[in-house]
Formats: structure tokens, C-alpha cells, sequence
């Protein structure tokens, strides 16, 4: 299989936080400049969410992740 040197593959993060009363998952994105940022969607679930049902909410943060937003300078 031939390597491609100048393709980046692309780093999807998403975030969980334990609040008091819910969990809360977004995903992160990187700008231009850099610098990873919290970015929607914001999706909150209750503690009692079922395992597949927090799953299926993180694929969905990470797929909404992205490396190349523009910073505020670029817009």
C-alpha cells in the first residue's frame, strides 16, 4: 500500500464531563491557528443514559469534529 506523505490524518476529539445532574458531550475542534476549542453540537444526557445511547452520542460529537476552523481573524 503506498503512503501518502502529504496527507494528515485527521485527529477527531470530543469532550465528557460529569455535571451533578447530567452528562455533557461536545466535541472539540482545532482552528487554523492551532489552538483546540469546545465546538457543537453541545449534547447533554441524563446519568442514567444507557452505555450504546452515550456511545452513539460521542460518535456523534467526534464526527462533528474538525481541524480547520477558521480563527476569528480569518472570518
Amino acid at each position: 500500500m503506498p503512503v501518502m506523505s502529504n496527507v494528515r490524518p485527521l485527529r477527531q476529539i470530543a469532550s465528557i464531563y460529569l455535571l451533578k445532574d447530567r452528562l455533557l458531550i461536545h466535541a472539540d475542534s482545532k482552528k487554523t491557528a492551532g489552538l483546540w476549542v469546545a465546538s457543537e453540537p453541545f449534547l447533554p444526557l441524563s446519568l442514567d443514559a444507557d452505555a450504546s445511547v452515550v456511545g452513539d452520542v460521542v460518535l456523534s460529537a467526534l464526527t462533528a469534529s474538525s481541524d480547520a476552523i477558521p480563527h476569528p481573524n480569518e472570518c
